[in-house]
């Protein structure tokens, strides 16, 4: 079974990577001009949008340290920050499946049991998940006007693409507080599921995700300062992408500072509808749609680019050097 899951993990990122080069070849010429606008953007705002990531996962390891905190047993920030840094190269080089495990791996060696760790992991996961949403969709119902001037033709896919994200968002909060409906609907995908060999052992998993996030949830909402806290840097670190588009192009085109972060709102949330392994390729596609019509094809090219390597291949590199260090000092075990 474990040799199937591995062959199957390892079709899917040869597919992944078969349908990016192909995506590549097919756009070089775009890709190239792209690239060339780049070496346009002068160095003081290469060094901006560094510090503004580096300030998101500043924020990102602050959230951490809170999330562990609930435990009563905090992470130092320096840990914090390096458990984010780790997790982030994670994100990549498995693409997107094992973050989750290296926040586990770093609140179970900071003293949390590892089943308590699975759920304060799958809260933080579900917190993040709703700011992007709400971000997005406020900033979609705050500058309806301005968004429809430049995407009218959109509008009825990020319409579609807004209703996804809010039933998705319902249905993780609907799990995720402990109620007699939530508990009917879990009782109930057991009872359907056991039915199939196959299928049991996916609901058996699925159910025991949800139940350790119930239990997590009901411990966060009982730290209703610690709860504020982690939404307000979550809102924080998001702040601190979305003002990368505007640092770079923010004197093309007629948006306002809150009209570029809008815009970088939505992108991301509509990314995030796309089932793309670590959104690799979706947020680009998306960004290029979207900000075609407001700073032109080439520099919507160039900002893809620019905000993929600032976001993700930068933290990424940063993650990779704590990565090796672990790989040299001991192999990561997760005991139960």
């Amino acid at each position: 079974m474990k040799n199937w899951i591995s062959g199957h993990k390892k079709i899917k990122r040869i597919l992944t990577g078969v349908l990016i080069g192909i995506i590549l070849f097919l756009c070089r010429k775009p890709i190239i001009d792209g690239i060339q606008e780049m070496r346009r953007i002068p160095a003081d705002k290469i060094g901006w949008i560094v510090l503004l990531s580096l300030c998101y996962m500043t924020a990102e390891g602050a959230v951490v340290k809170q999330v562990s905190g609930i435990q009563g047993r905090p992470l130092s920030i320096f840990k914090a920050l390096e458990c984010a840094y780790y997790c982030a190269f994670l994100r990549i080089a498995t693409f997107g499946s094992g973050a989750g495990l290296g926040e586990i791996y770093y609140l179970h060696k900071g003293g949390i049991e590892t089943a308590k760790a699975t759920g304060l992991s799958l809260v933080q996961y579900m917190l993040h998940k709703i700011t992007i949403a709400l971000y997005g969709i406020t900033g979609f119902l705050l500058l309806y006007k301005i968004i429809r001037e430049y995407t009218g033709g959109l509008l009825p896919y990020m319409g579609t693409a807004i209703a996804i994200t809010a039933a998705i968002i319902a249905g993780i909060v609907f799990i995720a507080l402990p109620s007699k409906a939530s508990a009917w609907v879990l009782s109930l995908l057991v009872k359907v599921g056991g039915r199939h060999e196959k299928v049991k052992k996916k609901v058996d998993f699925l159910t025991e995700q949800a139940r350790l996030l119930q239990e997590a949830s009901a411990e966060m909402l009982k730290e209703g300062r610690t709860l504020i806290k982690i939404i307000l840097l979550n809102l924080f670190k998001f702040t601190c992408w979305y003002l990368i588009p505007f640092v770079v192009y923010g004197k093309y085109g007629e948006l306002s500072t809150v009209g570029w972060i809008a815009f970088t709102a939505l992108t991301n949330m509509l990314a995030g509808v796309i089932p793309a392994p670590s959104g690799l390729g979706a947020l680009e596609a998306v960004f290029i749609v979207i900000y075609s019509s407001v700073i032109g094809r080439e520099r919507s090219i160039s900002l893809a680019i620019i905000y993929r390597l600032v976001t993700t291949f930068l933290p990424f590199a940063i993650g990779s050097i704590i990565a090796w260090n672990q790989s040299k000092s001991k192999e990561i075990q997760i005991s139960d």
